[in-house]
């Protein structure tokens, strides 16, 4: 059920989930789904949910096995593009996926709404003094409360704004609205590297956010008029003729920490996930399939065992020492070699088939995919880089 709290008992609940976004969401889903007994509560400090986001990438069944009829917008091609060149792949066993967030949280209220275990308070946000009040339960913390995060000397920040443009004439047909465009017009100022990112939401419609890899805090004024010009522009440069409207309208965005990120919870009995755990993947921000393998992976745990008051999860490996190890080189160089950046992605988009780069990105390649990514790479920045990672 939903409701609206001032007072909170924390002591009635036997796992106190702390947030109630993604992470907070799918781990109360796989709760139900794997038929976890003890009474549940998330709290969550905002009054209603709306969109607020887009969550995409290269999902297995497995990551969507706890969400089989949610909408999903499905691209089996993307292409990644500067001024002089373009890559394109087609992959139809390993799609591109892309999830509205107001899709995903009707879906999981809907599901809480209708359940007798989970309970869910919002507009109501916490303070340290009420984590001490819960030391009786099993709490996760989605939201990291009162732990700062601060981007490290080879850290950078994934920034964004994305506008939904609207036209009165077509923009699409039936092809185009399946290619999605991950990397288009990319470049580089003084604020960073960026690239604009265009997702087809139907023939008049899409999404496009300017997205920089910064180590600076942008304004989201800036980043509004970024995407809303790169609308402007990719609509004209789709239709052959003037006589159209065109409305832009900001509807997400994002300011995501490119960096492994391994905070400890400032309380012994509660477990950190989420975000603030190290679910987006350093090198690229993608993190909703991870999130979704975890709460599938913990609720099975919790499902199958005792509750134990006070007593904090296992930390989560969302990804191999490996996977971080390189991701850690990759932001390194990008930090070090901005120039290098547009290189950097369409090499190893040209060196890879459209499959492939789909297991790449989703972590999910084998050895021999990752030789062809490194043997695509500049050379002396990247071992540059791995110097400097034994430096350090």
């Amino acid at each position: 059920m939903t409701v609206t709290l001032k007072h909170i008992d924390f002591s009635e609940f036997d796992l106190i989930i702390i947030g109630g976004g993604c992470a907070g969401l799918s781990l109360s889903l796989a709760l139900l789904h794997f038929g976890y007994k003890g009474k549940v509560l998330v709290v969550e400090r905002r009054k209603q949910y709306q969109h607020d986001r887009t969550w995409s990438g290269w999902f297995s069944q497995t990551d969507l096995a706890l969400l089989p009829n949610l909408s999903k917008r499905t691209f089996a091609s993307w292409s990644i593009a500067n001024d002089s060149s373009q890559y394109s792949h087609t992959s139809n066993a390993f799609p591109y996926y892309s999830i509205s967030s107001e899709d995903f949280y009707t879906h999981a209220l809907q599901k809480i709404n209708a359940s007798q275990t989970v309970q869910l308070v919002t507009g109501t946000s916490l303070s340290s003094h009420d984590l001490m009040a819960m030391t009786q339960s099993r709490v996760i913390d989605t939201v990291g409360l009162g732990i700062e995060v601060t981007r490290p000397r080879y850290g950078l920040w994934q920034s964004f704004v994305g506008v939904m443009v609207s036209s009165s004439s077509p923009i699409f047909d039936m092809k185009t609205q399946s290619h999605a465009m991950l990397m288009a017009d990319m470049s580089q100022d003084d604020k960073g590297f960026f690239f604009t990112y265009i997702i087809p939401q139907n023939s008049r419609q899409a999404l496009v956010e300017v997205t920089y890899f910064t180590t600076q805090v942008l304004a989201a004024d800036y980043l509004t008029e970024c995407s809303t010009q790169a609308a402007h522009r990719f609509i004209q440069h789709q239709q052959a003729f003037s006589d159209h409207q065109i409305m832009t309208m900001p509807i997400e965005h994002g300011h995501l920490p490119m960096w492994e990120i391994s905070k400890q919870s400032t309380h012994d009995h509660i477990t950190l996930a989420g975000n603030i755990s190290g679910a987006l993947r350093s090198s690229s921000g993608y993190g909703f399939a991870t999130i979704q393998r975890w709460a599938q992976e913990t609720a099975q745990t919790l499902s199958s065992s005792e509750p134990l008051p006070g007593t904090p999860l296992v930390k989560p490996r969302y990804y191999s020492r490996w996977i971080q190890w390189m991701d850690n080189i990759f932001l390194i160089v990008l930090v070090r070699y901005p120039a290098q950046s547009q290189t950097i992605f369409l090499q190893m988009a040209k060196a890879l088939k459209g499959d492939e780069f789909a297991l790449f990105m989703s972590h999910r390649a084998s050895l021999s995919i990752w030789v062809k990514v490194i043997m695509a790479m500049p050379k002396w920045p990247f071992i540059k880089a791995v110097w400097r990672s034994w430096l350090d």
